[in-house]
């Protein structure tokens, strides 16, 4: 899998309600709510976790073809990064 690691930036605060992550970006005012796989994405992504790692849990729990969750997580990875929440760990 070649999907590019990401950490959480530290321009933002973010909390669990009601079983769903919701991000405050603190500059801008700004806030983003995640559905619960985009949550479970986050979470582990807070704990350390690498994509490969995410990716294969995700499989473990949703009957879908690896290349899909890779090309997906991949996707909201680049879109969550390019909204400036998270930050290459190049």
């Amino acid at each position: 899998m070649n999907i590019r690691h990401y950490c959480l930036s530290d321009r933002l605060d973010w909390e669990q309600v009601e079983g769903e992550v919701v991000l405050f970006k603190t500059d801008e005012g700004k806030y983003y709510r995640l559905n619960r796989l985009g949550s479970l994405i986050w979470e582990r992504l807070a704990s350390g976790a690498e994509a490969n790692l995410i990716a294969a849990e995700i499989k473990a729990k949703f009957a879908v073809e690896a290349a899909v969750i890779e090309r997906d997580l991949a996707d909201f990875l680049d879109s969550l990064h390019s909204e400036g929440l998270l930050k290459a760990d190049d």
